[in-house]
């Protein structure tokens, strides 16, 4: 595994701020004043709990009591639950805010001031760039050229589901998503150690990312005693985390009550069975993407041939259960607004392998997206409301007193008037389901026809494709402005 270093990090940033070189000045400047006011003024305090039991951590280890963790995150009064993930949450949340409680313990500087604050959301900022270029290299193992491959990159970024739980709700499922992203380059590249590692720290920050490992052992081993083996690789720092942990009570207490009150809401969405109860259409989804997974004996049939490193068309296929996977999960797994952005890059990646369809696919994508944010912005309206956005950072002193939620002076309460108290919801969440659908039979035909000379496009080759591309990209920049305006009128609303 290429070990993570100081310098590959800051040459893949300088990547990813090379990707803007292929927008126009106008949108390359537009796109990089969003996310800098985003940034500077949006944000959710819940990062702030996992933030200050990252300072827990040090009192913890610098106290000689690192196994009493989850006993002084109980009583630290951050939160009643205390800390509800595995330790490796908190030590890279450690790491990040060592600064901070250096700060704290030598002048007093609050966990819970604005360059606090900002510090603290530059790492799940951090980690989106670093995902933008992981997605970005994923591409190329589909044979697509520099020049799209950077469109790929832009794409992912300004994506309202990429850029909503990061930039506006500062959320840190964005960090197990880049292992695991980093983990399938590694799984397209062949490399057993680094994707079997990459998952591993993945698993320990959120393990939801089993979701995709477990698809992707069972496309290239139908035999289940490796798949059990090979699953085992792959999860083997959360189990050593949980066996650490196992006779804490503290951990119990906190881990496990998260678990009983989050897992039943993934089994919300169900048919009627009749007499036998009800059905989760999640189950349903997942297991039939499982199984055709299983079934499909291409990686095999190609390892036979002694060329799998040649097949893109294996690779793709991968990538389509994944997509699958993570499909199912945000459409029918009563997903938070947080979760969506597991999604993300594979929905992107899998409309670049549409070939010529390319503009027409990412535009349904953007429907796509906006009819899933106005869902979620319907279902957790205390996160995207008035000072409940700006009401953190630098905006802060001109806030006023408004509660978020279905007031008509917030972005929730303004769709909500729109859609007659939300009457329209399940029309929209019908439009989302039928994109997502739309995006995944299309690029399973067009994989199926391994239409190569299509998905490398060439700017020389077919330049109305590359234009139309450029204009769902303004497109996508302007949704996000009008996401700004549209919470700053929220603001200035309720500072009257």
């Amino acid at each position: 595994m290429q070990r993570i270093k100081l310098s590959s990090i800051v040459n893949k940033l300088k990547e990813v701020f090379g990707y803007f070189k292929t927008l126009k000045v106008i949108d390359a400047v537009l796109l990089a004043a969003a996310l800098l006011f985003s940034f500077l003024t949006m944000y959710y305090a819940d990062i702030t709990v996992t933030g200050q039991y990252g300072l827990t951590f040090w009192d913890s280890l610098f106290d000689g009591k690192i196994l009493s963790f989850y006993e002084n995150a109980l009583s630290s009064g951050v939160a009643p639950e205390g800390a509800v993930y595995d330790i490796g949450t908190y030590i890279i949340f450690g790491i990040w805010q060592l600064p901070i409680w250096i700060l704290n313990k030598a002048l007093g500087v609050s966990a819970l001031s604005v360059g606090a604050l900002l510090w603290l959301k530059l790492l799940p900022v951090l980690f989106l760039l670093l995902t933008t270029y992981e997605t970005a290299e994923l591409s190329s193992k589909f044979g697509i050229s520099d020049t799209i491959k950077a469109q790929v990159g832009i794409v992912f970024l300004t994506s309202l589901i990429t850029y909503l739980p990061v930039m506006a709700v500062a959320q840190y499922d964005v960090i197990p998503l880049y292992f695991m992203v980093r983990a399938i380059n590694a799984y397209a590249d062949r490399d057993d150690k680094s994707f079997y590692i990459n998952f591993a720290i993945s698993m320990t920050v959120k393990p939801l990312t089993i979701l995709a490992l477990f698809v992707l052992i069972i496309f290239r081993e139908k035999n289940v005693v490796r798949i059990v083996v090979d699953l085992i690789k792959g999860s083997f720092l959360m189990i050593i985390c949980k066996a650490v942990y196992s006779m804490n009570e503290a951990y119990k207490l906190s881990c496990s009550g998260f678990l009983q009150k989050n897992m039943p809401s993934l089994f919300d969405a169900s048919v009627n069975m009749g007499r036998l109860g009800n059905a989760s259409l999640f189950i349903i989804g997942l297991i039939v993407v499982y199984l055709v997974a299983y079934f499909d004996e291409s990686y095999l049939d190609a390892s036979k041939e002694g060329a799998v490193a040649e097949h893109i068309s294996i690779d793709r296929k991968a990538l389509l259960y994944v997509f699958g996977v993570w499909a199912v999960f945000v459409a029918f797994a009563s997903a938070t607004c947080y979760w969506t952005i597991y999604m993300a890059p594979f929905v992107i990646l899998v409309c670049f392998m549409c070939g010529r369809y390319l503009d027409k696919v990412l535009l349904v994508e953007t429907i796509m997206e906006c009819a899933l944010t106005v869902l979620m912005v319907l279902s957790f309206s205390w996160v995207y409301g008035g000072d409940m956005t700006y009401g953190y950072l630098i905006l802060k002193g001109f806030c006023g007193k408004a509660i978020a939620g279905e007031d008509g002076k917030t972005i929730a309460g303004l769709l909500n008037w729109i859609l007659s108290a939300g009457e329209l919801a399940p029309a929209i969440c019908g439009v989302f389901v039928a994109c997502l659908a739309a995006i995944g039979i299309r690029a399973y035909l067009c994989n199926k026809n391994r239409v190569l000379e299509d998905i490398n496009l060439q700017v020389s080759d077919n330049d109305q494709a590359v234009t139309c591309n450029i204009w769902i990209l303004r497109l996508k920049i302007v949704i996000i402005w009008m996401w700004g305006i549209a919470t700053l009128g929220a603001l200035y609303l309720t500072g009257r």
